[in-house]
């Protein structure tokens, strides 16, 4: 018996009694359309070992193509898996043609994906995005929907205007990435700290150390300072200025205010 996960229980409401079917492997095949486009296959081992010793949980969602083929709708990560543990058949959720016809799959996927525990940052940020752009959803409702804070909403969307499409590749390629990571990698000007943050490299820990480090070092910019020494080295002028660039016309003008304080002063 399969068991279902709460989460599915959107996908039920589309069907009748008997939603599961059981489909050999070969007549399913990847959607060239899907939203996620590349997946870390070395993320996929954990899933793999789990669906050899407890088969596949969760079904997929598929459609169908033609005569005898199918495509994933929802679940592209755990068809990849499946493969990979080499099952031959796999049991899945049919959406017939007027489920089809009353849903929209690109909404579809979007919110399925969203409830995924294992997507990142970048995908999901976009997932929200589109589903702002597209479908007219406002930030309330993907607060309700989705259960989370609308700061974090609020977050998510301001994530893509912040990172530039390389920093957002860096993220979806590293699989020891951790979402805390975001607001510490965008206070860092440095673009190779930066880089590494983004790319995993440092636990959250480690990373505010190494800002703190870096900005310590930075520190503020130093003053600039004016000294003469004379031939006979018999004295040393210095003037300090509170700021770290000064032309020689400002040099020249604080050296006469101060001659002429100098002759001001009784004797």
């Amino acid at each position: 018996m399969f068991q279902f996960h709460e989460r599915n229980s959107n996908l039920l409401r589309f069907h009748g009694q008997s939603p599961i079917v059981i489909i050999k492997a070969e007549q399913i095949e990847i959607d060239p359309d899907r939203l996620r486009k590349s997946i870390n296959e070395k993320g996929l081992d954990p899933l793999m070992r789990s669906i050899k010793k407890l088969g596949l949980i969760h079904p997929l969602v598929v459609r169908k193509s033609s005569e005898n083929k199918y495509v994933v709708v929802t679940g592209q990560r755990r068809f990849l898996a499946v493969l990979k543990a080499g099952l031959e058949e796999i049991p899945c959720i049919l959406l017939g043609h007027e489920i089809q016809q009353s849903i929209d799959l690109m909404e579809f996927q979007l919110l399925e994906n969203l409830l995924r525990e294992d997507i990142n940052v970048i995908d999901e940020s976009i997932a929200f995005q589109t589903l702002e752009d597209n479908y007219n959803y406002n930030q309330k409702q993907l607060v309700e929907k989705f259960n989370r804070s609308e700061a974090y909403i609020s977050g998510s969307l301001k994530l893509l205007k912040k990172l530039s499409p390389e920093e957002r590749l860096e993220i979806k390629k590293s699989e020891l990435f951790h979402r805390s990571l975001v607001p510490e990698a965008l206070k860092v000007e440095d673009p190779e700290l930066r880089k590494e943050i983004l790319s995993g490299k440092y636990t959250v820990k480690e990373a505010r150390k190494k800002i703190k480090a870096v900005s310590q070092k930075a520190g503020r910019p130093k003053n600039y300072c004016f000294t003469y020494i004379p031939e006979e080295k018999n004295f040393r002028l210095t003037i300090r200025f509170i700021k770290p660039q000064v032309e020689k016309a400002e040099i020249i003008k604080s050296l006469e205010a101060a001659i002429l304080h100098l002759e001001k002063k009784p004797k």
